[in-house]
């Protein structure tokens, strides 16, 4: 008897555990109150580890017109962007009012943390900051005439501190077309007025502000030097892709340290030097319709973007600049649109310790010194027979290059590796390492030779 109570308490534990481990899971309830802005539908949590929540973004570039290096390979450049829908929208609208972010309090103190783990349903708030009047938006700013009495320039920035600068499109009845005197701004936002006349954005203008978000407008023409130096708080600027820029000056974002994607627009022509160096959170560079009209890109550019992983370099660039990717530790791939390759200039790669494989394209003449010194990862390159100079310790110290790919359809390989490369002093030669060359003679065969024949 006493056997079989044990064993019915036994069996009544076990179906308790096992109607529980039935019962339906109970999501948790996230619900937002927008304070005045359009609803926002509540989210239900049944992993309440992850929450996607809803951000403030007002770029409405489509995905067929942003382009990236990720799919160069397969000769598709379209982004594959991972996006629910077409366009990114923004989860809610206040006229006239600027979003700020979701809040756990009414009093709008606490900022929620999208990443901890949400254990009780919550109600998040949205916070809003007012745009400028009219009046507020010509009284915070001075204004100086030009010259010729044509246009204003502003000068300078009275109020320093308010959430949100607004530069207006006109004054006393003429366009605004300069804009400068905004340097150490404690603002966050920095937009500028519908239809504006904007065309120039002066050196040093905003220089170590604590802005965190810029909308150029498409009137604007040039950024020039330092414009946004060593603005710290800095992570996104809308270049509204399809306007006018054509001209970032030198130094512009430089120390943008958390500027972290950039999309540059479809006109831009020229990238100073050092325009993005130390930008160290700089993950993704994508390009509105393909940026066919961008030539340059100066020296530095981007050393030090340590975050940067793949780029891709547009069709018309035809050399990269001293160091343009100088200290870049976390570069892994190089793609070319222009498909004959370009010269690559003094130190272009130094550092860049975890890029892999180069292909410099059939028409690089030239590698500078020191090019692809401690690239230490560096373990192939794809070597034209055209390259005449190869400058003093371009592979320095890249010890894990061990194979060699080129073409001789122009001159033979003999004549050209043997008396040439080979005779290239110590960590000068790519062949310092090599030890294996893989050739595609003229009659396309490929031949592998080992370090018994190439040194």
């Amino acid at each position: 008897m006493k056997h079989s109570k044990l064993t019915m308490i036994s069996l009544s534990l076990f179906l308790i555990i096992i109607l529980c481990s039935c019962q339906p899971e109970f999501p948790t309830m996230v619900t937002f109150n927008t304070n005045g802005g359009t609803p926002v539908k509540s989210i239900s949590l049944y992993d309440t580890n992850k929450l996607n929540l809803p951000e403030f973004t007002d770029i409405f570039y489509s995905k067929e017109d942003i382009y990236t290096p990720y799919e160069l390979e397969q000769l598709n450049f379209k982004v594959n962007f991972d996006f629910e829908d077409e366009k990114l929208n923004m989860p809610t609208y206040k006229y006239n009012a600027w979003f700020d972010g979701w809040y756990t309090d009414k009093d709008l103190m606490n900022k929620f943390n999208a990443d901890k783990k949400i254990s009780d349903s919550i109600t998040l708030y949205a916070k809003w900051i007012d745009v400028p009047t009219e009046y507020d938006m010509y009284n915070n700013l001075e204004f100086e005439l030009s010259d010729d009495g044509l246009y204003y320039n502003v000068t300078k920035i009275k109020e320093t501190s308010i959430p949100i600068i607004v530069i207006p499109s006109k004054f006393n009845d003429l366009p605004v077309k300069y804009v400068s005197g905004g340097s150490y701004l404690q603002s966050s936002i920095l937009l500028f007025e519908d239809n504006s006349n904007i065309e120039y954005i002066n050196e040093n203008a905003f220089k170590g502000s604590m802005l965190e978000f810029v909308q150029l407008p498409k009137t604007l023409k040039e950024l020039k030097t330092s414009a946004f130096e060593d603005c710290t708080m800095l992570q996104f600027v809308d270049f509204m892709c399809d306007g006018n820029l054509t001209t970032i000056g030198n130094y512009v974002f430089s120390n943008c340290i958390k500027l972290n994607n950039l999309i540059l627009p479809a006109n831009i022509e020229s990238i100073g030097d050092e325009a993005f160096r130390d930008c160290i959170n700089l993950s993704n560079i994508y390009y509105y319709d393909l940026c066919l009209s961008l030539y340059n890109i100066g020296k530095y550019a981007f050393e030090s973007c340590s975050s940067l992983t793949k780029i891709y370099i547009p069709r018309n660039v035809d050399f990269l600049s001293e160091g343009i990717f100088y200290n870049c530790t976390s570069l892994e791939r190089v793609f070319y649109y222009n498909q004959y390759g370009i010269d690559v200039n003094d130190k272009a790669f130094y550092g860049c310790e975890s890029l892999q494989h180069i292909d410099v394209g059939a028409i690089c003449q030239y590698i500078g010194e020191e090019a692809f010194a401690n690239c230490t990862s560096l373990n192939s390159i794809l070597l034209s027979v055209n390259v005449k100079d190869i400058g003093y310790n371009a592979f320095y110290n890249c010890i894990n290059l061990n194979t060699l790919y080129t073409n001789t359809n122009d001159i033979g390989w003999y004549e050209y590796y043997l008396k040439y490369i080979s005779t290239l002093e110590g960590e000068t030669s790519p062949m310092y390492y090599v030890k294996q060359v893989y050739i595609r003679e003229d009659n396309g065969t490929i031949r592998l030779y080992d370090e018994n024949n190439i040194k």
